[in-house]
This record gives C-alpha cells, sequence and structure tokens, in this order.
C-alpha cells in the first residue's frame, strides 16, 4: 500500500546537506564540488592549491594561505592537558592533513566544524605519518569572509564611465556600499567609452560580506568586483 507522508515531515535539503549526503554515499560530490561558486573568492585570498603542496611546489618551513572545506576534524587533549585539533582540509585540486597546535587551537578551534569553508594559514612541513609527504602547521584559521577583511586590502569596483552620470545607479551603488560599512577601502576602475580606464579612490570603507557582492553583482553586474589582498 502507498504510505502518506504528512507535509511537516518532509524538510527540504539545503544544497550543503545533499552535498554532504553525496559524499558519504557516493564518496564524491556528484552536483559539483561545494567551492565551486566560491572560486573567485578563494583566487582573491589564496595563495597556494594542496596539489601544489603535495608535489613540492614549496619548500618546507615556507608559509602558505589555502582555502577549503573542513573535512574530518579531531580534537584531542596533548601529555600536558591542553586542547589541540587534527583535521584534513580539502580544496578543489585535492586533500592535505592540518594540525592546529594549543597556542593557536586557544584563537581558532571555533572556526573547525566539518563541512566549514575556512581559509588556513600556514606553514608548509614534511610529513612523518600517512602516505602525504607533507602537512600544514596552521599558524591561523578563518572563515572565508574573515580572512578577505583581514587580508584584503581594497575593494576594485570595475565599471562602466556611464555609471558616473547616472544619479539613480550611482545612488543606489553608493547606498550598497554604505550598508555595508567596514574597514576596506573602496576604489572604482573605470572604462571609457574609448576603453582606457583610471582608477578614483572613493571615500567608502566596507565591510566584505557574502550580501555585498551580491548587493554589488546586481547592480553592476556578474564579475565586476575584485578584492586585492597582500601575500
Amino acid at each position: 500500500g502507498s504510505v502518506a507522508v504528512r507535509p511537516a515531515e518532509t524538510e527540504t535539503l539545503n544544497e550543503h546537506t545533499i552535498l554532504k549526503f553525496e559524499k558519504e554515499v557516493l564518496g564524491f560530490y556528484f552536483s559539483g564540488h561545494p567551492l565551486n561558486s566560491y572560486r573567485r573568492h578563494i583566487s582573491m585570498i589564496a595563495n597556494a592549491h594542496i596539489e601544489k603542496i603535495l608535489a613540492a611546489g614549496f619548500k618546507p618551513g615556507e608559509i602558505v594561505r589555502v582555502a577549503g572545506i573542513v573535512l574530518q576534524n579531531r580534537v584531542m587533549q596533548t601529555k600536558k592537558g591542553d586542547t589541540m585539533a587534527k583535521f584534513e582540509l580539502e580544496d578543489l585540486s585535492g586533500n592535505i592533513s592540518v594540525c592546529l597546535f594549543p597556542r593557536n587551537y586557544v584563537h581558532f578551534g571555533a572556526h573547525l566544524a566539518a563541512g566549514k569553508m575556512v581559509v588556513v594559514t600556514g606553514k608548509v612541513q614534511e610529513s612523518d605519518y600517512g602516505t602525504d609527504p607533507f602537512e600544514l602547521i596552521a599558524e591561523e584559521v578563518l572563515g572565508l569572509y574573515d580572512a578577505m577583511n583581514k587580508w584584503g586590502k581594497h575593494l576594485l569596483l570595475h565599471l562602466p564611465e556611464g555609471i558616473l552620470f547616472d544619479e539613480k545607479q550611482l545612488t543606489e551603488l553608493r547606498n550598497a556600499l554604505g550598508k555595508s560599512h567596514g574597514g576596506c577601502p573602496v576604489y572604482f576602475k573605470i572604462t571609457t567609452k574609448a576603453r582606457t580606464a583610471y582608477v578614483v579612490e572613493t571615500t567608502d570603507r566596507v565591510n566584505l560580506s557574502d550580501d555585498l557582492f551580491r548587493d554589488l553583482e546586481k547592480l553592476v553586474g556578474d564579475k565586476t568586483w575584485q578584492v586585492e589582498s597582500g601575500f
């Protein structure tokens, strides 16, 4: 016989739940990797891919910044009774083991949750265990937008010259920037009809967030914003 399902019991699965389920059941992401929609963000903030680290592209002791998803996270006690963690970090190129020792765990341990997107700044070290030749010793673990706000030097908006003469659009743009007040300076890169470009420094200072980027894309189009960060 058929089974009646009451609507209250059917739960809409969010994208992350679906991806986690796929990874557990299939061993890979069928709907696409969760980092896929953040490729642009990651390219602006990370200076290393895991594949390159594992292929000895960086010397032991070198500091790298990698963005990825936290996989298994094991929290453990040292002999002294301090808390530390070991976790697996996965980006679009591979997986690497990361150690977060007690002095840094105190500051950054709260950012560790399975499936969370983080930016790890850490030291490349030769690994003594497992099959991978290298691991990371984490100095810092931040959420994506925390990392963008910490490392982003300025926000650059690519705009056509016409916007400067479109009072309505310009006001909407300034409102979106004003709504997201923070510490990151904003520059406009204006392209003229003659295809030359010049940069204008604005008085705006913003907090970089998903909401801000969505607002900007709605107002001036996809791929119009760029965060310049210092590596």
